[in-house]
């Protein structure tokens, strides 16, 4: 629908139309100019005068065309069905496909009034339910989150959840961030019997870690209907079949509603992706295990500094330096004798030469190559060192033999 508003008051519009009427009133009434036009040419061009005149006029009043499209749509109603294998485990299979069929039969009696959208979710949630119940993990709270980033500023009529509330991975869903104010309906599945569960929630850790240092874990550890038992955790590395343990500590569930977040540092002994698993040993009369354990993966980095002592002959002082150097872990020392040595200057992060350049040795090669890879060095002074080359291999300070 189309229409046609200006914001100024009716007088405005009369104005306009009065202003056509005298303009055509002043130029054709009485008018000489056309002696031998007949009364209706007069009469033709005064009116298109007048017309003329009172279209610019209005045209001044900013007149504003406003077209108006109605467009209805069906209500959103989404369906979202917990694919985890919890479900499948804890409901008789029987009543599993009836439950199927008969929420297959309420999506198709609805989608004749409304716009039903279905979404599965588990270890990640995605759109339409295939009824596998093979996800090894639930994650309530994302699935929530996205519906309300798609659906939330829509027609969303009701959200329908159906799941047997036991989540693994993300927030508690009563708490999640969720942008919609449809009401929310559950579907309760699964064994309504409270069972005994231990569980790692969440393991918190550094993506990065580097070779040599202990790299720091927490473990969020819940249990439900446990109260007094103990269990153990562990934390092994993983290569291929077999498992090295690292760490372990053990703990007491002191509630029924237990959560405990435990701490462990772990050792980097090899370098690379290294996978990790944290385990809970079993408590008698669980009925599932599977989320008594979660893997994990490091990447571990060799950050160790190579430093090099080169020196023009062996000397105490040589022993002395790489004794306190190697105090600190994150150095890997090297010492040789520059007549000896046949690494690569390239190899080193630093290099400490002792009494070097040195009178009657023959080190302009090597102590060139390390000026023009620009390598940190330190230098020794001493009796052997050569000062005139000294003065030419570096020009921070001058160096000249006291007179004597």
């Amino acid at each position: 629908m189309s229409n046609i508003e200006i914001q100024y008051p009716l007088w405005a519009v009369l104005l306009c139309l009065l202003a056509g009427a005298l303009f055509a009133a002043l130029l054709y009434y009485r008018a000489r100019y056309f002696p031998a036009a007949r009364i209706w040419a007069k009469g033709s061009l005064a009116f298109l005068r007048f017309l003329a005149v009172t279209l610019l006029s209005l045209l001044l009043l900013s007149p504003i065309l406003k077209n108006t499209k109605e467009e209805s749509k069906k209500p959103v109603i989404i369906f979202a069905q917990d694919q985890s294998v919890s479900i499948k485990s804890e409901s008789d299979s029987n009543l599993l496909i009836r439950y199927q069929e008969e929420l297959q039969s309420v999506i198709d009696d609805l989608s004749q009034t409304y716009d039903v959208k279905t979404f599965a979710f588990g270890e990640q949630y995605r759109e339409g339910i295939d009824w596998q119940f093979t996800d090894k993990s639930s994650n309530q709270s994302a699935v929530l989150e996205h519906i309300g980033d798609l659906y939330g500023d829509q027609n969303l009529g009701a959200i329908v959840f159906a799941t047997d509330g036991i989540y693994n991975e993300g927030k508690d869903p009563r708490y999640a961030n969720r942008s919609f104010t449809a009401p929310l309906y559950t579907i309760a599945l699964g064994d309504t019997t409270p069972d005994r569960d231990l569980a790692i929630r969440q393991v918190f850790y550094n993506n990065i870690s580097y070779l040599g240092d202990k790299t720091s874990i927490q473990v969020d550890i819940t249990a439900y209907n446990c109260d007094g038992s103990k269990s153990n955790l562990s934390v092994y590395r993983i290569s291929g079949d077999e498992s090295t343990l690292l760490e372990s500590m053990p703990f007491t569930i002191d509630s029924d509603d237990f959560f405990q977040t435990i701490e462990l540092a772990i050792p980097q002994d090899f370098t690379g992706l290294q996978r990790y698993r944290a385990t809970l040993s079993p408590l008698s009369g669980e009925k599932s295990t599977i989320n008594n354990r979660k893997d994990f993966f490091i990447d571990v980095i060799d950050a160790r500094q190579k430093i090099l002592i080169l020196a023009a002959s062996p000397h105490p002082d040589i022993a002395a330096l790489k004794t306190s150097l190697e105090q600190n872990k994150n150095y890997e020392i090297e010492t040789a004798t520059i007549r000896k040595f046949q690494g690569k200057v390239d190899d080193f992060d630093f290099i400490i030469l002792h009494q070097l350049p040195a009178r009657g040795i023959d080190d302009r090669a090597i102590l060139r190559e390390i000026n023009i890879k620009k390598k940190p060095r330190m230098i020794v002074v001493g009796t052997q060192t050569n000062l005139g080359e000294l003065n030419q291999f570096q020009t921070l300070v001058s160096i000249k033999p006291k007179a004597g």
